[in-house]
């Protein structure tokens, strides 16, 4: 006798493998539990999909067995085969024609209806640009197929252009250079530049060239401008730029260093048009023989720039007041917070956007605390840059870090773990993050609530969809989370399913140095802080 095709499909050990995909395992995590290789977890979870034919292991996670298609299947049919019962007369055999080819339409029409909101509700959840064996790969959400965008290895830190047709991305084959590509990996060229930040709404870039100069063009190398120019007798340099959320500015230090009898720096903040005009100074610090200024970002309304001023980057880490100017210039308004900067990748070194989120009604979520370790002395803070009123939601005990405003900014995702304290730590160590899940809190820190509660995993980076049905979120595997890939998550928080979207994402990155020195292949970890910026963007269309 044949053998049906459910329940007894899959093998023992199939079924086995499904088990522990519906529990959100990698095929690393997989091959640990079962003591199997790598590769026969891959296999396995190849046969499972090939079998249930369905597309993807997240489709395999959410299968069910027979009950649900059968039901569907009776529900749409049971009309149509209630009229096969019936012995009808000629005239009633037309109507029930009729009836038969409206019922089809409907079935095809309701088929149609499912397909495009399905594919509405895709479509709304953009794609993603992430690192994969040392290139850059696309996907689309939730389930699209994998596309590299480029070969040869040493890529990292990719980045959406705000229509998705472009990416940049930094190169270490030639030392640290930003390139630019489209998502097809078209029309690929270099650019002369120190990091490299899109504008939010135009696809051209603001970047620091090799000399000190800002500089402005579009994704395609055209249209390039000169916004601020270096100066390498009077040493005079550009740093920190930061564009305005209504791409209408671009905000930048301005570093005269001509005064080296005294060895100090004329330190000021300026704003400049991105086609080069109306530059102006709008904050000094004067002669400053040992402050640095750093630019955070800028009020949701584009009225006021963000920065900090610390004695050094050492410094900055630990913890240093945020304060804001209007861009119309004048004193500047400690905004009542202490906020932690951070390196990124391409050199930057400013305030994280792990440690700083803006809400639509202009609040700022920010992490402050001190130190520079990430797994101590760190809560959760929502300010507002015109008034400077301040509250804290997080509370001491917990380590609260990574807040995400939800689209509506009535609650926040963030990453939660206990306090570790003073944990002895080389800065890549995995001591002290081992606990960290997903939270979800009210915007006054109310209702707080874990999301996840994985104990094999890592969790960190929660990010909205635009709709505000998901967050995105990566998993790092706790016993090697710099020697195994990690992974992406969408957890869908109208019935708390989970599906894995990207299941070998890098967590280190190779640069090799045209000094003549080693190369180096680093985690994107530094004191428990990792950067993800490192090794995914998410980009999503306008809600």
């Amino acid at each position: 006798m044949p053998r049906p095709p459910y329940p007894d499909v899959l093998t023992p050990r199939e079924w086995e493998v499904l088990d522990l995909l519906r529990e959100g395992l990698t095929n690393d995590q997989i091959a640990r539990r079962l003591g199997i290789s790598r590769d026969g977890a891959k296999y396995h979870v190849s046969e499972i999909i090939s079998k249930l034919g369905v597309a993807s292991r997240r489709e395999a996670a959410a299968w069910q067995p027979e009950l649900a298609a059968h039901r569907w299947r009776f529900a749409a049919f049971a009309p149509l085969l209630a009229l096969k019962q019936l012995s009808l007369s000629t005239t009633a055999k037309v109507v029930s024609t009729v009836i038969f080819a409206g019922a089809a339409a409907g079935l095809a029409l309701l088929a149609f209806g499912v397909i495009s909101m399905n594919s509405r509700g895709e479509a709304a959840l953009g794609k993603l640009a992430y690192v994969h064996d040392g290139d850059i790969w696309t996907q689309d959400l939730p389930d699209g197929h994998p596309k590299p965008v480029t070969t040869g290895g040493h890529a990292y830190a990719p980045r959406w252009s705000p229509s998705g047709e472009w990416l940049s991305y930094v190169t270490s084959t030639d030392g640290p250079a930003v390139r630019v590509v489209r998502a097809d990996g078209s029309s690929a060229h270099r650019v002369n530049a120190y990091g490299a930040i899109w504008s939010p709404t135009a696809d051209r870039l603001v970047y620091l060239d090799p000399h000190g100069s800002l500089i402005a063009e579009n994704a395609d190398g055209s249209g390039r401008t000169v916004l601020a120019e270096a100066d390498d007798y009077l040493r005079v340099y550009m740093s920190e730029p930061k564009w305005s959320p209504d791409g209408q500015w671009v905000a930048f230090v301005r570093d005269d260093r001509a005064d080296v009898i005294v060895r100090s720096d004329d330190i000021a903040l300026w704003v400049v048009r991105p086609d080069g005009s109306e530059a102006r100074e709008i904050y000094s610090l004067g002669r400053q023989a040992r402050n640095s200024m750093f630019t955070v970002g800028w009020s949701a309304d584009s009225s006021r720039v963000l920065f900090v001023v610390a004695p050094g980057f050492p410094q900055a880490q630990s913890g240093v007041p945020l304060q804001a100017v209007p861009i119309a210039g004048g004193p500047a308004l400690d905004v009542g917070v202490n906020v932690l900067v951070t390196p990124t990748s391409g050199g930057s070194r400013n305030l994280n956007d792990d440690y700083f989120d803006t809400a639509g009604n202009g609040k700022l979520a920010v992490v402050s605390g001190s130190g520079r370790e990430a797994w101590t002395n760190k809560y959760i803070a929502v300010v507002d840059p015109a008034g400077g009123r301040f509250v804290q939601l997080t509370s001491s005990g917990t380590v609260a870090l990574s807040p995400s405003w939800s689209p509506d900014g009535s609650q926040i995702a963030y990453v939660s773990q206990p306090d570790m304290g003073a944990v002895v730590d080389d800065g890549h160590s995995d001591t002290g993050m081992t606990r960290r899940r997903i939270w979800l809190m009210a915007a006054d820190g109310s209702n707080k609530r874990r999301l996840t509660s994985d104990e094999a995993n890592i969790e960190e980076r929660p990010r909205w969809s635009s709709d505000g049905a998901y967050i995105l979120f990566a998993r790092l595997d706790v016993e090697s989370p710099y020697d195994a890939p990690a992974s992406l998550w969408l957890f869908r928080l109208s019935n708390g399913s989970m599906i894995e979207v990207v299941s070998d994402l890098d967590t280190r990155i190779h640069f090799e140095d045209t000094s003549g020195l080693p190369p180096i292949d680093g985690p994107i970890g530094f004191f428990g802080h990792n950067d993800w910026s490192e090794v995914f963007d998410w980009w999503q269309s306008n809600p």
